[in-house]
């Protein structure tokens, strides 16, 4: 088994964004949205109405915490979006769904190749992000939802890191102790969370895992 800081690694948690996966840039997408609506904007404006938008989901996705609750959260979102806008258009269905589809999400480089590694050593793995409760149905299509045993959520549990609380799940889906269990994310929520439950850490990228684990 791997070691890290003289601790036996035996099992692994992963932070989604930023390590994962990435936001392709949702301006480009959103600029032809409300350009089709009839109400164009120049790209400072889109990136300051997303990047109000982010601040909010960043503060209430613990909140969505069942489908309801997700679909309540972006249509909020969206309408802050067109808010921020000052877009006359309705905030409908459409233009929510519109919205959604401006945030296109992709894997990082070496992602793959790396948890493949991970997977044939026998070292499982979860997802433990920051995230509403829908995070599965964007891993699925990206092909990542098959090297891990489970997708703990701050949307799913109700707390967000650095609380460590949000572990508690992931672990027992392991069924290790944080001792012999490492977190790997990008973020000093990550790094603080990780060490408030007692489990050891590791920054991105995931491309290196499989030799900083040694099982390259």
């Amino acid at each position: 088994m791997p070691t890290l800081d003289g601790r036996e690694i035996r099992g692994l948690t992963i932070d989604a964004m930023g390590c994962l996966v990435t936001l392709d840039d949702p301006v480009p997408a959103l600029g032809r949205l409300v350009a089709g609506r009839g109400e164009p904007r120049e790209p400072a404006a889109l990136k300051a109405a997303l990047k109000a938008e982010i601040t909010y989901y960043r503060a209430h996705h613990a909140g969505a915490r069942d489908a309801a609750q997700m679909r309540a959260l972006q249509e909020t979102c969206a309408r802050l979006v067109a808010d921020e806008l000052a877009l006359g258009t309705a905030v409908d269905d459409a233009f929510v769904d519109g919205f959604l589809a401006c945030l296109a999400f992709r894997v990082l480089p070496g992602v793959v190749d790396a948890l493949e590694v991970v997977r044939a050593a026998g070292i499982p793995a979860v997802v433990v992000s920051n995230w509403d409760w829908g995070l599965p149905a964007h891993l699925e299509p990206l092909g990542l939802a098959r090297y891990f045993a489970g997708v703990v959520t701050s949307g799913g549990v109700g707390v967000a890191k650095p609380d460590p609380r949000i572990f508690v799940p992931a672990l027992e889906i392991l069924g290790l102790p944080a001792a012999q269990v490492a977190h790997l994310g990008d973020e000093d929520v990550d790094r603080d969370g990780a060490a408030a439950a007692g489990l050891a850490f590791l920054e991105p990228p995931v491309a290196t895992l499989p030799e900083r684990l040694g099982l390259a």
